[in-house]
């Protein structure tokens, strides 16, 4: 029995860490403005996010409508995924 549940729980560990890496929350809305030399884009209603790095997309202007998955690290709005949808 015990060799059985070791192996059981070391895979719930493996798990669990890549679940964590996987954005917490997912917002949509309007591009204000994209600053690719900072790294950032900030939407209408003012909120900010770091875009990830190496991120290139010509879709992404102010007035595009765009759905992005980020996750709060070190009081900062990380985007982990940026999809233009308009």
């Amino acid at each position: 029995m015990r060799s059985f549940l070791i192996p059981v729980a070391a895979l719930a560990v493996a798990l669990s860490a890549a679940v964590s890496f996987a954005a917490d929350t997912m917002t949509t809305g309007e591009v204000k403005s994209v600053d690719m030399d900072a790294g950032t884009i900030t939407l209408v209603d003012g909120t900010a996010y770091s875009l990830p790095e190496g991120f290139t997309d010509e879709g992404l202007v102010a007035g595009a409508e765009v759905t992005i998955g980020w996750s709060l690290v070190d009081n900062k709005n990380v985007a982990e995924t940026v999809e233009v949808t308009k």
